[in-house]
Protein backbone atom coordinates (compact mmCIF):
# COMPACT_ATOMS: atom_id res chain seq x y z
CA UNK A 1 0.00 0.00 0.00
CA UNK A 2 1.34 3.12 -1.11
CA UNK A 3 2.07 6.00 1.83
CA UNK A 4 0.70 9.11 2.09
CA UNK A 5 2.72 12.38 1.20
CA UNK A 6 2.06 15.79 1.02
CA UNK A 7 4.61 18.20 -0.83
CA UNK A 8 3.94 21.72 1.16
CA UNK A 9 5.36 25.06 -0.62
CA UNK A 10 3.77 28.52 -1.01
CA UNK A 11 3.42 30.15 -4.19
CA UNK A 12 6.54 32.47 -5.02
CA UNK A 13 5.20 36.54 -4.78
CA UNK A 14 5.13 37.82 -8.60
CA UNK A 15 4.35 34.58 -10.33
CA UNK A 16 4.19 30.60 -9.80
CA UNK A 17 7.31 28.88 -8.96
CA UNK A 18 8.03 27.48 -12.39
CA UNK A 19 7.82 30.61 -14.10
CA UNK A 20 9.83 32.32 -12.22
CA UNK A 21 12.52 29.96 -12.51
CA UNK A 22 12.26 29.73 -16.26
CA UNK A 23 12.03 33.70 -16.39
CA UNK A 24 15.62 33.57 -14.25
CA UNK A 25 16.55 31.09 -17.56
CA UNK A 26 15.80 33.36 -20.22
CA UNK A 27 17.25 36.49 -18.34
CA UNK A 28 20.46 35.52 -18.24
CA UNK A 29 20.50 33.61 -21.35
CA UNK A 30 19.67 36.91 -22.76
CA UNK A 31 22.20 38.95 -21.24
CA UNK A 32 24.63 36.04 -22.47
CA UNK A 33 23.61 36.58 -25.94
CA UNK A 34 24.05 40.67 -25.71
CA UNK A 35 27.72 40.38 -24.58
CA UNK A 36 29.72 41.95 -26.96
CA UNK A 37 33.26 42.23 -28.36
CA UNK A 38 33.68 38.93 -27.25
CA UNK A 39 36.17 36.53 -29.04
CA UNK A 40 35.18 34.43 -32.17
CA UNK A 41 35.10 30.84 -29.96
CA UNK A 42 32.62 32.51 -27.75
CA UNK A 43 30.10 32.57 -30.71
CA UNK A 44 28.73 28.88 -30.47
CA UNK A 45 28.46 28.89 -26.66
CA UNK A 46 26.23 32.40 -27.03
CA UNK A 47 23.73 30.53 -29.17
CA UNK A 48 24.05 27.40 -27.13
CA UNK A 49 22.65 29.71 -24.01
CA UNK A 50 19.90 31.05 -26.40
CA UNK A 51 18.94 27.77 -27.35
CA UNK A 52 19.11 26.69 -23.91
CA UNK A 53 16.17 29.22 -23.09
CA UNK A 54 14.61 28.29 -26.91
CA UNK A 55 14.20 24.17 -25.51
CA UNK A 56 12.75 24.62 -22.36
CA UNK A 57 9.94 27.52 -22.84
CA UNK A 58 7.96 25.43 -24.69
CA UNK A 59 8.19 22.35 -22.60
CA UNK A 60 7.56 24.31 -19.42
CA UNK A 61 4.25 26.19 -20.59
CA UNK A 62 2.80 23.25 -21.95
CA UNK A 63 3.78 21.21 -18.65
CA UNK A 64 1.98 24.48 -16.74
CA UNK A 65 -1.23 24.78 -18.95
CA UNK A 66 -1.81 20.86 -18.86
CA UNK A 67 -1.17 20.85 -14.74
CA UNK A 68 -3.16 23.89 -14.50
CA UNK A 69 -6.22 22.15 -16.25
CA UNK A 70 -5.55 19.47 -14.02
CA UNK A 71 -6.00 20.96 -11.21
CA UNK A 72 -9.23 22.98 -12.25
CA UNK A 73 -10.51 19.45 -13.08
CA UNK A 74 -9.44 17.71 -9.90
CA UNK A 75 -10.17 20.33 -7.06
CA UNK A 76 -14.03 20.17 -7.78
CA UNK A 77 -14.52 16.95 -7.88
CA UNK A 78 -12.02 16.63 -4.56
CA UNK A 79 -13.99 18.54 -3.17
CA UNK A 80 -17.26 16.84 -3.97
CA UNK A 81 -15.79 13.50 -2.99
CA UNK A 82 -14.61 14.46 0.26
CA UNK A 83 -18.23 16.01 1.07
CA UNK A 84 -19.76 12.59 -0.05
CA UNK A 85 -17.53 10.89 2.03
CA UNK A 86 -18.36 13.17 5.17
CA UNK A 87 -21.94 12.41 4.26
CA UNK A 88 -22.19 8.94 4.79
CA UNK A 89 -22.49 8.85 8.72
CA UNK A 90 -25.77 10.81 8.32
CA UNK A 91 -27.27 8.43 5.92
CA UNK A 92 -29.71 5.30 6.67
CA UNK A 93 -29.90 2.69 4.90
CA UNK A 94 -27.52 0.61 2.59
CA UNK A 95 -29.35 1.54 -0.59
CA UNK A 96 -28.12 5.09 -0.22
CA UNK A 97 -24.96 4.69 1.08
CA UNK A 98 -23.98 2.82 -1.67
CA UNK A 99 -25.02 5.16 -4.10
CA UNK A 100 -23.12 7.56 -2.70
CA UNK A 101 -19.79 5.78 -2.37
CA UNK A 102 -20.67 4.85 -6.55
CA UNK A 103 -20.53 8.40 -7.05
CA UNK A 104 -17.65 9.27 -5.28
CA UNK A 105 -15.77 6.42 -6.55
CA UNK A 106 -17.03 7.47 -10.00
CA UNK A 107 -15.55 11.15 -9.35
CA UNK A 108 -12.09 9.66 -8.18
CA UNK A 109 -12.08 7.76 -11.15
CA UNK A 110 -12.44 11.04 -13.24
CA UNK A 111 -9.54 12.38 -11.19
CA UNK A 112 -7.32 9.44 -11.91
CA UNK A 113 -8.01 9.72 -15.81
CA UNK A 114 -7.13 13.08 -15.77
CA UNK A 115 -3.98 12.51 -14.24
CA UNK A 116 -2.88 9.82 -16.24
CA UNK A 117 -3.00 12.12 -19.10
CA UNK A 118 -0.89 14.30 -17.40
CA UNK A 119 1.74 12.23 -16.55
CA UNK A 120 3.29 11.60 -19.81
CA UNK A 121 3.01 15.00 -20.13
CA UNK A 122 5.26 15.62 -17.25
CA UNK A 123 7.68 13.11 -17.91
CA UNK A 124 8.20 14.60 -21.29
CA UNK A 125 8.84 18.13 -19.50
CA UNK A 126 11.31 16.40 -17.18
CA UNK A 127 13.07 14.63 -19.76
CA UNK A 128 13.70 17.82 -21.84
CA UNK A 129 14.95 19.73 -18.22
CA UNK A 130 17.17 17.13 -17.59
CA UNK A 131 18.59 16.95 -20.77
CA UNK A 132 19.47 21.06 -20.81
CA UNK A 133 20.66 20.44 -17.11
CA UNK A 134 23.67 18.34 -18.93
CA UNK A 135 24.00 20.76 -21.80
CA UNK A 136 24.05 23.83 -19.51
CA UNK A 137 27.06 21.78 -17.33
CA UNK A 138 28.49 20.98 -20.46
CA UNK A 139 28.37 24.60 -21.31
CA UNK A 140 29.98 25.77 -18.33
CA UNK A 141 32.48 23.41 -18.63
CA UNK A 142 33.78 24.67 -21.88
CA UNK A 143 35.16 27.55 -20.47
CA UNK A 144 38.52 26.88 -19.51
CA UNK A 145 38.94 26.01 -23.33
CA UNK A 146 38.16 28.99 -24.33
CA UNK A 147 39.81 30.61 -21.71
CA UNK A 148 42.71 28.45 -22.75
CA UNK A 149 42.31 29.56 -26.33
CA UNK A 150 42.71 33.63 -25.43
CA UNK A 151 45.50 33.09 -22.98
CA UNK A 152 47.38 31.63 -26.04
CA UNK A 153 46.44 34.27 -28.66
CA UNK A 154 47.94 37.01 -25.92
CA UNK A 155 51.07 35.55 -24.66
CA UNK A 156 51.60 35.25 -28.40
CA UNK A 157 51.03 38.40 -29.41
CA UNK A 158 52.95 39.90 -26.41
CA UNK A 159 55.57 37.34 -27.71
CA UNK A 160 55.44 38.85 -31.29
CA UNK A 161 55.26 42.58 -29.95
CA UNK A 162 58.56 41.96 -27.72
CA UNK A 163 60.36 40.57 -31.26
CA UNK A 164 59.18 43.93 -32.91
CA UNK A 165 60.12 45.96 -30.42
CA UNK A 166 63.81 44.76 -30.41
CA UNK A 167 63.72 44.72 -34.36
CA UNK A 168 62.91 49.09 -33.73
CA UNK A 169 65.58 49.34 -31.35
CA UNK A 170 67.89 47.69 -33.73
CA UNK A 171 67.29 50.01 -36.45
CA UNK A 172 66.94 53.02 -34.34
CA UNK A 173 71.21 51.74 -33.11
CA UNK A 174 71.56 51.33 -36.93
CA UNK A 175 70.31 55.01 -37.62
CA UNK A 176 72.76 56.83 -35.56
CA UNK A 177 75.55 54.43 -37.45
CA UNK A 178 74.55 56.23 -40.78
CA UNK A 179 74.25 59.60 -38.79
CA UNK A 180 78.06 59.31 -38.07
CA UNK A 181 78.95 58.42 -41.79
CA UNK A 182 77.43 62.29 -42.85
CA UNK A 183 76.84 62.57 -46.29
CA UNK A 184 78.01 59.25 -47.25
CA UNK A 185 75.48 57.84 -45.19
CA UNK A 186 72.34 58.85 -46.03
CA UNK A 187 70.64 56.06 -48.41
CA UNK A 188 71.66 53.92 -45.75
CA UNK A 189 69.90 56.47 -43.74
CA UNK A 190 66.98 56.91 -45.83
CA UNK A 191 66.78 52.71 -45.75
CA UNK A 192 66.72 52.60 -41.75
CA UNK A 193 64.10 55.63 -41.61
CA UNK A 194 61.51 53.34 -43.86
CA UNK A 195 62.17 50.12 -42.55
CA UNK A 196 61.81 52.18 -38.66
CA UNK A 197 58.72 53.44 -40.13
CA UNK A 198 57.68 49.60 -41.46
CA UNK A 199 58.62 48.31 -38.16
CA UNK A 200 57.05 51.35 -35.82
CA UNK A 201 53.81 50.01 -37.44
CA UNK A 202 54.24 46.87 -36.64
CA UNK A 203 54.43 47.52 -32.95
CA UNK A 204 50.82 49.48 -33.22
CA UNK A 205 49.63 47.18 -35.42
CA UNK A 206 50.44 44.29 -32.14
CA UNK A 207 49.77 46.74 -29.83
CA UNK A 208 46.63 47.15 -30.99
CA UNK A 209 45.96 43.53 -31.13
CA UNK A 210 46.59 43.14 -27.24
CA UNK A 211 44.68 45.85 -26.95
CA UNK A 212 41.56 43.88 -28.23
CA UNK A 213 42.73 40.53 -26.99
CA UNK A 214 42.64 42.56 -23.44
CA UNK A 215 39.43 43.34 -24.16
CA UNK A 216 37.87 40.08 -25.02
CA UNK A 217 39.13 38.84 -21.77
CA UNK A 218 37.41 41.08 -19.79
CA UNK A 219 34.09 40.70 -21.72
CA UNK A 220 34.55 36.58 -21.60
CA UNK A 221 35.07 36.82 -17.55
CA UNK A 222 31.54 38.76 -17.59
CA UNK A 223 30.32 36.08 -19.78
CA UNK A 224 32.06 32.95 -17.80
CA UNK A 225 29.79 34.71 -14.54
CA UNK A 226 26.90 34.40 -16.97
CA UNK A 227 26.75 31.24 -18.47
CA UNK A 228 27.82 29.74 -14.65
CA UNK A 229 24.59 31.82 -13.10
CA UNK A 230 22.58 30.14 -16.69
CA UNK A 231 24.06 26.65 -15.31
CA UNK A 232 22.80 27.40 -11.32
CA UNK A 233 19.37 28.56 -12.74
CA UNK A 234 18.79 25.44 -15.47
CA UNK A 235 19.31 22.89 -12.85
CA UNK A 236 16.93 25.16 -10.37
CA UNK A 237 14.03 24.66 -13.06
CA UNK A 238 14.81 21.27 -13.71
CA UNK A 239 14.45 20.39 -9.85
CA UNK A 240 11.27 22.26 -9.69
CA UNK A 241 9.87 20.35 -13.13
CA UNK A 242 10.91 17.28 -10.98
CA UNK A 243 9.22 18.54 -7.91
CA UNK A 244 5.78 18.53 -10.29
CA UNK A 245 6.63 15.33 -11.85
CA UNK A 246 7.20 13.44 -8.29
CA UNK A 247 4.01 15.46 -7.07
CA UNK A 248 2.27 14.05 -10.23
CA UNK A 249 2.99 10.77 -9.19
CA UNK A 250 2.19 10.68 -5.76
CA UNK A 251 -1.09 11.74 -6.80
CA UNK A 252 -1.43 8.60 -8.87
CA UNK A 253 -0.36 6.56 -6.03
CA UNK A 254 -2.56 8.18 -3.28
CA UNK A 255 -6.02 7.65 -5.88
CA UNK A 256 -4.91 3.90 -6.61
CA UNK A 257 -4.60 3.63 -2.37
CA UNK A 258 -8.46 5.39 -2.55
CA UNK A 259 -9.67 3.24 -4.53
CA UNK A 260 -8.42 0.41 -2.44
CA UNK A 261 -10.35 0.66 -0.24
CA UNK A 262 -13.90 -0.15 -0.85
CA UNK A 263 -15.85 1.59 1.77
CA UNK A 264 -14.03 5.05 1.39
CA UNK A 265 -13.40 5.20 5.17
CA UNK A 266 -10.36 6.00 7.46
CA UNK A 267 -8.02 4.67 5.10
CA UNK A 268 -9.28 6.47 2.20
CA UNK A 269 -9.72 9.78 3.77
CA UNK A 270 -6.23 10.21 4.75
CA UNK A 271 -5.31 9.77 1.13
CA UNK A 272 -8.13 12.17 0.14
CA UNK A 273 -6.48 14.81 2.55
CA UNK A 274 -2.66 13.66 0.73
CA UNK A 275 -4.57 14.45 -2.44
CA UNK A 276 -5.59 17.65 -1.45
CA UNK A 277 -2.30 19.14 -0.14
CA UNK A 278 -0.82 17.74 -3.68
CA UNK A 279 -3.28 19.61 -5.53
CA UNK A 280 -2.53 22.82 -3.64
CA UNK A 281 1.17 22.04 -4.58
CA UNK A 282 0.52 21.85 -8.01
CA UNK A 283 -1.52 24.99 -8.37
CA UNK A 284 1.09 26.78 -6.52
CA UNK A 285 3.61 25.29 -9.15
CA UNK A 286 1.94 26.60 -11.85
CA UNK A 287 -0.33 29.02 -11.10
Amino acid sequence: MATATTTASAPAPGGSLLSQALNNVRSVAQQISMIPNLPPEAGPMQNAAVALSGQLAPAVADAQQKVQQFVQTAVPLLTNVLNLIDSIPSVSGDAQRNAILVQARQQISQIQSAAGQLSPVIASTDSTAVDCRQKASNLAASIPQVENVLQGNIAAAKSTLQADQQEVNEINSKKYYWLLLGPFGLVGLGIAIGMLVTANNKVSQIEGQISALNLQISQFSKMQVDVEQLRQDVVALADKIQSVKNAVDIVGGDIQSILTDAALGSQAKVFLLALKGELGYLASAVG
